[in-house]
This record gives C-alpha cells, structure tokens and sequence, in this order.
C-alpha cells in the first residue's frame, strides 16, 4: 500500500517542474471554531451513509446537501470540508459535461481543500501571513492527508478537462504548485506514517 501511494506521487511529481502565468488568489473561510453540535453528528451520520453508497449523480447531489448542512452548523468540520471536496471532483468527473460547469466544480473542491488545511493551526498563521497553500504545506499533518490530496487531484482534473491546449500552456504553473504538496505527502509516507486515503 505504502509503495503503490508513493508511486502515485512519484508520476504526479513528474508534471511539477513547469512554470508559466497561473496565479492563485487566497480565499481563506475566517471562521470561528464551533463546538460541534448534536445536530452535525446527525448530518455526517446521514451524509456519510449517503456518501458511501452513492452510485448516481441524484446521490452525490444529496450527500453534498448534507455536508452542506453539517457546514452551516460547524464551519470548520474537517470531515465535512474533506468529503465536499471528494464529491465536487466526482460530480465534476463522473457526472457533468461541459468546461465551465467542470471548472466551476473544481475550483469549489480546491477551495474546500484549502479550507480543510486550514483547520492546522500552524498551516493558518502561514496563511495569514500570506503564504500560498503549496509554501505552508510543510506543516501539514497526516490529520491534513485527505485534504492534499483532494487539493492535488482537483488541480489536476481541472488542468486537464477544463482548459484547451493553449490555455494550458499560458497557466502551466498551476501544475507547479502541486510539487510541494505531494513532496510533503511523500516525507509524512516515508517517516513511516500509516495512510489510509478516501479514494474517489
């Protein structure tokens, strides 16, 4: 299992070596942190089930509702912002046509992503600092390997479906900002960190 995500890594640190004209804009979700309720245990149960058995757009489509909702209740449940962002790219994969409606989702699953790291407390002062996502990535966790990787997997998904060749090659660097990344995911593997991915 170790060597097969290390391998993953290895092809997808391949294409992070570019650069080009891509810029990333912050848009970090300022929120308090809420206790969570009874009633966000509720929704996850329900949006879990739903999630976990999803073999239909109408599916997908319903367990995003109830992560939604479990949002609305605790903003920065990890859980909730992680599997939003695993349904965007599924939705957007497995489930609609069309670039602009594809991107749309995309953008929505990395910025979910950013969310989800954000809830490291160290990974928010750099944030707040200015720095990017793939700059503060070195003080990601384990606890943060859902959310990097959705993060990684969106980029790339968006990169290759949504954009036409020439739009590619003006914003290259996209694919440049996922090297950090998948460096800092590769170091938690190799210091002997048990993974266990939620694999689309």
């Amino acid at each position: 299992m170790r060597n097969n995500i290390l391998n993953i890594i290895a092809v997808l640190s391949l294409f992070a070596f570019c650069s080009g004209c891509a810029n990333w804009t912050p848009n970090w979700q300022i929120h308090d942190k809420n206790t969570q309720k009874e009633e966000t245990v509720h929704l996850l149960e329900s949006a879990r089930e739903i999630r976990l058995n999803a073999d239909t757009k109408e599916d997908v489509n319903r367990a995003i509702h109830f992560y939604k909702k479990a949002l609305e209740t605790d903003a920065s449940n990890y859980e909730a912002l992680t599997s939003l962002s695993q349904l965007y790219i599924l939705n957007a994969a497995g489930y609609t046509n069309g670039r602009s409606k594809k991107n749309n989702l995309y953008q929505k699953a990395i910025t979910l992503s950013e969310w989800a790291m954000y809830t490291n407390p160290d990974f928010k002062t750099l944030a707040d600092d200015g720095q990017t996502p793939w700059e503060a990535s070195t003080v990601l966790t384990v606890k943060e390997m859902d959310a990097m990787f959705f993060w990684v997997t969106a980029i790339l998904y968006r990169f290759k479906e949504c954009m036409s060749l020439p739009n590619q090659i003006l914003n290259i660097k996209m694919i440049q900002w996922i090297g950090p990344v998948l460096e800092q995911m590769k170091a938690l593997i190799l210091n002997g960190v048990v993974v266990q991915f939620s694999f689309l």
